[in-house]
């Protein structure tokens, strides 16, 4: 695998924060940036071919003077150019509707302009976007996408709105006058989807506001210093135990403007804990020892909060309510479990103590109703709407407190009242985002994907998914008003920001990325299809397929996983079908390295049917070049097919037999037209790579057709098509004279010493240009020499070197052998 800062050569250089200066010396525009999908630059949003879709981007300016903007659709198409003026800064969206097929990508472009509407002296931003499949997984992207957008063009700094450390703010507003749970229910929304207060702020405008945001729970007041979002408490011994697990007599709880602790509480510990940053400074001496305290020392002492603040009740148990030490409610009692929970986890290692949790166990059974298989609101008697809220609140109780809870009568009662089908229909006709948003919460911690029936609760015909697609609004937020649990009316920023958290797969961290392609499909019965899951990835910085450790699959959609490897291994499994056509929906789930272990999954329609069936193209990348003028690019085609191949229809004497008859590449953007280029094979020269793919990364496409109207005239259907793209990454070249010279059991590669501080050794066993992975890295040589022992006699070996500057050399070949 090539390093990913030298893959993103050109995208870093694009997205970095742009300046410009006006003709007559005045700033007029300081930044341009697009918004990035998942905190990376480099990463796609997902569009629909047919569908609008939405572009946004963020301007900034250091006067109200007008300036221009222009959107580049990246698919030959601009739109009219817009005036702005009387502000700083700008957020603006357009949308747009892409035609083209699966895989193919997009880079529009965010111009603006202080001069005028010429774009002559524009300075822009790209916006990265791919034509995905129009499955459930797809949406999901877009609605998360738009309600992001949403939450970040909602946000507040009102007048009276302060710090205490004197650091700028944000923050966001629901119902009432809570401004501490609205903002970390939002900034929770922003991190799951690593958008952080430690990403690129030039790159990622998402980066301030979630920056400012954590700033105003920490540091932030309103009105006046009475009433700062997190304030200091001495505490002291309860009756069941010490609550104060470090030892500085205080906790910190929840103070807030609209005084509620234990609810809103877990809210914000659940946004720190999304931070994944221990040791950063709070910026804030909450305990009075002089030094600023960290994240991590706050999140225990709102656990030790919460652990003082516990109801002492012999027979009731503990639980938690509006003040602290007051008879539980079990819609409270959920917030509490739902920080602490994560707390406890690596890299916080908070200390819950047992006695809490058995406290809270005494609780959960006190208030379990075993006729109605609930848990009640403040005993076992019905809360709002039935207990929609407080049944899936106790079974999130229970995973915190709870040994073996999933063998424990309760939860296995109340789950069991959720897969009975009317009554799952009952709780999804009941708009009640924050019932549901628990039920999810007890899901995921719980790590159950199907119900006791076999229903996915996620993914299902009337699942959590389908709903929330089914409802967000068009301005990207799901509907506040019309909820079936009080207080009715929670506000913009609670009701989509939960929507946000429920589409996810993790709900404290940036999760894994689940993703494969199956081909052929559609095929034949009982024909072997190929199954490659290296699309997946993870969300986190610094992560990526590497940091996956389980690809499990499920071939009968039954919840069950069939099949399982440790690395991404390509797999093949057939499928039977007593009656054609038959659709096989298979699902891919990843685990990943973290503690404890994220998961998502991923599901594509396999189609069985009779033929014709398209045929499958490979562009057979990703390919590796150099501008030198020794060097060359091969394009390869030769791994597409047609899975029809030699048949045609039955009982037609004339007809031709199905097979490719056209490979078609398209090399230059808007990768739609595929006239560029033709045959299986393709071999670039010097002058051809530079014409086409300058120092940078590229993307090339490859489109097959094959012979469907004479091999299966009477199919109603023309020549079929399908399309592959590959990325080239492309590098000036100052290596020009790398050789290799082989040995037995060796290959040793020699070049010219560029002055570079190390270097980095690729090599491929595919070709001159494809199939490279990195087998030496940071080479410090002065004498510009790599010795490769890890050979087999007999076999070709390709090289390439990068410099640490980013420079790449020619290709050089060699084949060891026995003396």
């Amino acid at each position: 695998m090539m390093k990913r800062a030298i893959l993103l050569l050109a995208c870093v250089a694009v997205t970095a924060a742009a300046v410009f200066w006006a003709v007559d010396g005045t700033a007029a525009v300081s930044r341009v940036r697009c918004v990035v999908w998942q905190g990376d630059p480099a990463k796609y949003h997902t569009a629909l071919s047919g569908q609008a879709t939405q572009l946004k981007g963020v301007i900034d300016t250091t006067s109200t003077s007008t300036i221009y903007y222009q959107w580049d659709f990246g698919d030959g198409t601009s739109s009219a150019v817009q005036a702005l003026s009387g502000k700083t800064r700008y957020e603006v969206e357009v949308t747009h509707t892409y035609t083209a097929a699966v895989g193919t990508p997009f880079t529009a472009k965010l111009r603006v302009d202080a001069v005028d509407a010429s774009m002559a002296n524009a300075v822009e931003d790209i916006y990265l976007l791919k034509i995905e499949e129009n499955s459930l997984d797809a949406r999901v992207n877009i609605a998360i996408d738009r309600g992001l957008w949403f939450l970040y063009k909602t946000r507040q700094t009102p007048t009276w709105a302060y710090s205490l450390t004197g650091e700028p703010v944000v923050l966001w507003t629901s119902y009432s006058s809570y401004y501490a749970s609205p903002t970390a229910s939002a900034v929770l929304a922003f991190e799951i989807n690593n958008h952080k207060e430690t990403g690129n702020d030039n790159e990622d405008p998402y980066v301030e506001a979630v920056t400012r945001g954590l700033n105003w729970l920490f540091t932030g007041y309103a009105y006046n210093t009475n009433y700062p979002m997190l304030q200091a408490v001495n505490i002291n011994v309860q009756t069941y135990g010490n609550p104060d697990t470090n030892g500085n007599g205080r906790g910190i709880q929840v103070r807030d403007y609209s005084s509620n602790p234990a609810y809103e509480g877990g809210m914000i510990m659940d946004a720190i804990v999304a931070t994944g940053t221990p040791n950063a400074s709070t910026g804030r001496d909450f305990d009075g020892d002089g030094a600023a305290d960290t994240y991590g020392k706050v999140l225990q002492d709102m656990v030790d909060m919460y652990a003082w603040g516990q109801y002492d009740d012999a027979t009731v148990g503990g639980g938690w309510r509006y003040s602290w030490n007051s008879l539980p409610d079990n819609s409270a009692c959920q917030w509490a479990a739902i920080g602490m929970i994560p707390a406890q986890d690596p890299p916080w290692n908070c200390i819950v103590p047992q006695w809490v949790k058995d406290r809270n166990n005494v609780w959960l059974t006190y208030s379990y109703n075993p006729t109605y298989k609930w848990f009640g609101y403040t005993g076992t008697g019905a809360g709002n709407n039935s207990s929609q809220a407080t049944r899936p609140s106790g079974m999130v109780q229970m995973v915190m407190s709870v040994l073996n809870y999933k063998w424990d009568t309760r939860w296995i009662n109340t789950e069991g009242w959720f897969a009975t089908a009317s009554n799952w229909t009952w709780f999804m006709l009941n708009r009640t985002y924050y019932g549901w948003y628990a039920f999810v919460k007890a899901m995921r911690l719980s790590n159950t994907e199907t119900l006791s029936n076999g229903f996915n609760w996620y993914r299902g015909t009337n699942g959590i998914a389908e709903k929330l697609l089914a409802e967000q609004e068009a301005d990207g937020s799901w509907p506040a008003g019309g909820q079936t649990t009080h207080p009715h009316d929670y506000g913009d920023t609670f009701v989509t920001a939960w929507a946000i958290g429920m589409l996810k797969p993790a709900l404290f961290a940036a999760a894994p990325i689940a993703c494969f392609t199956a081909k052929p499909n559609p095929s034949y019965a009982d024909s072997p299809i190929t199954f490659d899951p290296s699309c997946s990835g993870h969300s986190e910085t610094g992560k990526d397929i590497a940091n996956l450790t389980l690809f499990e699959w499920d071939w009968d959609h039954d919840g069950v996983y069939d099949q399982s490897t440790t690395s991404p291994q390509t797999v093949t499994h057939a499928f039977s079908c007593a009656s054609l056509p038959c659709t096989y929906p298979v699902t891919l789930r990843v685990t990943d390295d973290s503690t404890p272990a994220l998961t998502a999954t991923y599901v594509v329609n396999v189609v069985i049917s009779n033929p014709p069936h398209p045929p499958v193209a490979d562009a057979n990348g990703p390919y590796m070049v150099s501008l030198c003028s020794n060097d060359s690019l091969l394009l390869k085609g030769t791994g597409s097919y047609d899975p029809n191949e030699g048949k045609h229809e039955d009982g037609c004497t004339t007809c031709e037999d199905d097979t490719i008859t056209a490979w078609d590449w398209d090399l230059v953007p808007p990768l739609t037209q595929f006239t560029d280029k033709t045959g299986a094979s393709v071999t670039l020269s010097a002058a051809d790579v530079a014409t086409y793919f300058p120092a940078g990364s590229h993307t090339v496409g490859l489109r097959v057709t094959d012979n469907t109207a004479k091999s299966f005239p009477n199919s109603g259907q023309g020549n079929l098509t399908d399309t592959d793209f590959a990325d080239v990454s492309s590098y000036t070249g100052c290596v020009c004279n790398l050789a290799a010279r082989p040995k037995s059991g060796k290959i040793q590669i020699t070049w010219t010493h560029t002055g570079a501080s190390s270097y980095d050794v690729y090599r491929s066993t595919t070709g001159p240009n494809s199939g490279f992975v990195l087998v030496a890295d940071n080479v410090v040589t002065t004498y510009a020499t790599y010795l490769d022992t890890n050979v087999v006699n007999g076999t070709k070996y390709y090289y390439r070197v990068v410099t640490s500057d980013g420079c790449g050399s020619n290709v050089a070949s060699a084949t060891p052998t026995t003396r």
